[in-house]
């Protein structure tokens, strides 16, 4: 049979695909190297649960401070790859510990005020699908 011509597929999305041209990328390394020159402690954050709310409680915080999330490569290549290509002195170091949910704080604080500011913006929240429990409950039949 011949094909029905009312019979088609029509996309009603506009959006188109979402791509990091090199003048975004080339952007966000500068972005990377002005924190570099801006501020003067550097921390790579490992991001466990990253919620929104939580993620926003931890930038207010931190105001005077800068996060970078995601594209770790990108964040490499501005940080410098090895130490021929480092953008400051051992600032390729932290690099090596970008991968998988991590993030770059660049900040004027000393560790152990990141580190308790840090913790002071831990909260329990409900459990999503794939966490372990940290308690064990047991009910027992009556």
């Amino acid at each position: 049979m011949p094909r029905s011509k009312r019979d088609r597929r029509v996309t009603l999305a506009k959006a188109g695909k979402h791509v990091l041209t090199r003048d975004v990328k080339s952007r966000i390394v500068d972005e990377i190297r002005g924190a570099v020159d801006r501020y003067g402690n550097a921390y790579v954050l490992e991001i466990e649960n990253s919620r929104n709310e939580l993620l926003n409680n931890a930038r207010s915080v931190f105001k005077d401070s800068k996060f970078y999330f995601g594209r770790n490569q990108i964040c490499k290549v501005a940080l410098g790859v090895d130490t021929s290509s480092e953008y400051a002195d051992g600032i390729s170091e932290i690099g090596k510990h970008l991968s998988g949910q991590t993030c770059l704080l660049f900040t004027d604080r000393d560790f152990e005020k990141v580190k308790s500011d840090l913790q002071s913006c831990e909260t329990t929240t409900f459990a999503r699908s794939g966490f372990v429990s940290s308690e064990e409950v047991v009910i027992e039949k009556v």
